[in-house]
């Protein structure tokens, strides 16, 4: 005889819709204190908010760290930043990557703080920030631009990630021409870390001793010294100087947890959906494009409203081809040519795990009941992801804002 289970289903009744992402702001506000437990009240805080938060949604974030004090906000695209500045964001935001030359004009007006790599990109923003102190009366510039105070810019060095930066033998050089533009104010100096996460700690602190000898070399002349992502905040304390730059920390996630632990971390993202449709089967019947997958026995199918359209199986591509990454993918081949298949991706449904069978649709997928359970539609399951393959088409419900609209 069959045990039923019946599941207390909170958002069956309530929400507006059949996917969802979950955002815990009062976790995120959690994760910050515990960073700036961590490193000090010495130490400034840059909130790392770049890809709309890593997936959570930038401008609620930058809103509620803002609410909590944090010191600086951090983002790639100048873009990222002009979206912050129009919903009324007024902390300091440093942009990473460099401007191109017809970006420096928007960047100033929009008080943003911008990366600076080579000396020509220095003389730029001095030309153009010079060109609107003149033009300050004209309605083309912003009114919250101040052009007699010099545009604040952060040095990028590059001490291994090979990316960006000046070099460690030029940057003296660099430094001593760039003080003596107009219009420019160098306010900080950083770099950013290849190899902090990695079991063999020798890189990264390769990379802090060279990035030290340089601040060293400065005595003092640069006031904001930065250089920890969220794995070096954790892992060398000696790397926090005057700020640290955090995301992954933030976002509940300690990627240096197996060597570090101390932090009281808080999930912030959880991606759910509503049972749309439960069906049952009988032996033998089929389920999916392609017809893959067939019912062993007689069971009971629930269908989800989320597909690869939404992100679901969707893998991020993160690093380039690779030898070791081209064994896998042929040895994964080979397996499923002898009939040996990949394990299947599983929702969550209270404390049951359902496995997906057939192909995963654009909108849709299915998951196999086990024996017994009683769902109905309108159960609400959480779907595993990594967050930032989370389409932003699905909606973001904002908690406690929600919970407190109930």
């Amino acid at each position: 005889m069959s045990t039923h289970t019946e599941l207390s289903q909170p958002w069956t009744h309530h929400s507006p819709f059949t996917t969802w992402v979950e955002i815990d702001l009062d976790a995120i506000v959690h994760n910050y204190r515990q960073v700036r437990e961590l490193v000090g009240d010495s130490v400034k805080v840059l909130g790392v908010i770049k890809a709309n938060a890593y997936g959570h949604g930038m401008v609620e974030v930058a809103q509620v760290l803002e609410g909590a004090g944090i010191d600086y906000l951090g983002v790639t695209r100048l873009e990222e930043g002009i979206e912050l500045r129009a919903a009324g964001i007024a902390a300091p935001i440093l942009v990473f990557s460099p401007p191109l030359p017809d970006q420096i004009e928007s960047a100033l007006c929009n008080r943003l703080t911008l990366t600076v790599d080579s000396v020509q990109l220095a003389e730029q923003i001095s030309q153009t920030h010079l060109l609107l102190a003149r033009d300050v009366s004209t309605t083309r510039v912003a009114s919250s631009l101040h052009p007699p105070s010099p545009a604040p810019v952060h040095l990028k060095l590059d001490t291994g990630m090979g990316r960006l930066g000046f070099r460690c033998d030029e940057v003296a050089e660099a430094i001593q021409r760039i003080v003596e533009l107009g219009g420019v104010r160098v306010e900080g100096v950083y770099t950013h870390f290849a190899n902090a996460q990695e079991r063999d700690a020798s890189p990264a602190l390769s990379q802090l001793h060279r990035f030290r000898a340089v601040v060293d070399s400065l005595a003092g002349a640069i006031p904001l010294i930065h250089c920890a992502n969220s794995a070096a905040t954790v892992r060398f304390p000696e790397s926090h100087f005057g700020m640290v730059g955090v995301g992954n920390l933030l976002y509940g996630q300690n990627p240096v947890e197996k060597w570090n632990a101390s932090l009281d971390l808080r999930n912030t993202f959880e991606w759910k959906a509503r049972v749309v449709s439960v069906r049952h089967l009988r032996k033998g019947e089929t389920v999916g494009y392609g017809s893959e997958w067939r019912a062993p026995h007689d069971c009971a199918i629930a269908t989800l409203p989320v597909g690869f359209a939404d992100g679901f199986e969707v893998e991020i591509a993160a690093r380039a081809p690779s030898i070791n990454g081209s064994l896998k993918r042929m040895a994964r081949e080979v397996a499923q040519v002898f009939g040996v298949k990949r394990p299947s991706r599983w929702f969550r449904l209270g404390n049951h795990n359902l496995p997906t069978v057939g192909r995963i649709g654009m909108q849709q997928c299915s998951v196999l009941l086990p024996q017994g359970l009683a769902v109905e539609a309108g159960a609400v399951v959480t779907v595993p992801t990594r967050r930032l393959a989370v389409s932003s088409r699905v909606p973001r419900v904002f908690i406690p804002a929600q919970r407190e609209k109930r």
